[in-house]
């Protein structure tokens, strides 16, 4: 994992959200640029399910935005639904976005190389990452990691 021993225990769970999302970010970059497509996509992913979770694991994001608790928080359906509805992803991602990145996953996961076309859906992810606090990460902003854990 991108964030291996690079996160500092005793930070908030929002906090360390937040910085499990930018890791796998700077991780997926990495691995898309060396051409890894499956593990670039596993690691977008995360942080996307990382940057969702922070928002309700977050007192004060749920209060800025009215978020619901919700129970679980590890299904990111659900999440992103609840993400979606009370403003917080705007119109410029859709619900066949979401549905694209969990078929990209998919791929990634059985190895179905053909089917992780990335170039469509790199812009609206990106967007997305935006809307939810991640990107932009700013130049030092991140622990450095040895070559090894990428």
């Amino acid at each position: 994992m991108p964030h291996f021993g690079l996160i500092a225990e005793g930070l908030p769970p929002d906090g360390e959200a937040l910085l499990r999302a930018k890791l796998h970010m700077r991780g997926g970059d990495i691995r898309r640029e060396r051409g890894e497509a499956a593990d670039a996509i596993a690691s977008y992913y995360d942080a996307f399910s990382s940057a969702m979770k922070r928002h309700l694991l977050s007192e004060k994001l749920k209060m800025k935005f009215n978020l619901p608790d919700v129970m679980d928080i590890s299904d990111d359906e659900v999440l992103f639904e609840v993400l979606k509805e009370n403003g917080v992803i705007d119109d410029s991602f859709s619900r066949e976005d979401f549905d694209r990145i969990t078929c990209l996953l998919d791929a990634a996961i059985e190895g179905r190389e053909e089917d992780m076309k990335t170039d469509i859906i790199l812009l609206a992810f990106e967007n997305v990452m935006y809307q939810l606090g991640v990107v932009p990460i700013i130049p030092g902003e991140l622990p450095e990691e040895d070559a090894v854990t990428l």
